[in-house]
């Protein structure tokens, strides 16, 4: 969703990365997350940014904090097939 100098790609663009990517539309309800919070925000301001974010919210523990709980259940291994 950002171009090489860091700046979000337009609009239109940064829609298509999602709609490649499987995202669902803008009615449809998303949580992002990613290791700390950082990176699923920069992928809230490009849903924004792309006006698909209208049920977007942001899980800011993340998996620093999912995966450091221990009653939480966690999946290792290989990926089942979809």
């Amino acid at each position: 969703v950002l171009q090489a100098d860091g700046t979000m790609r337009p609009p239109e663009q940064v829609a298509e990365v999602f709609a490649e990517a499987g995202v669902p539309g803008v009615d449809a309800p998303l949580v992002g997350s990613c290791g700390s919070g950082v990176t699923a925000a920069v992928l809230a301001l490009a849903l924004e940014h792309a006006g698909r974010a209208s049920l977007l919210e942001i899980y800011d523990g993340s998996w620093a904090e999912y995966g450091g709980d221990e009653s939480q259940p966690l999946a290792t291994g290989p990926a089942p097939p979809a």
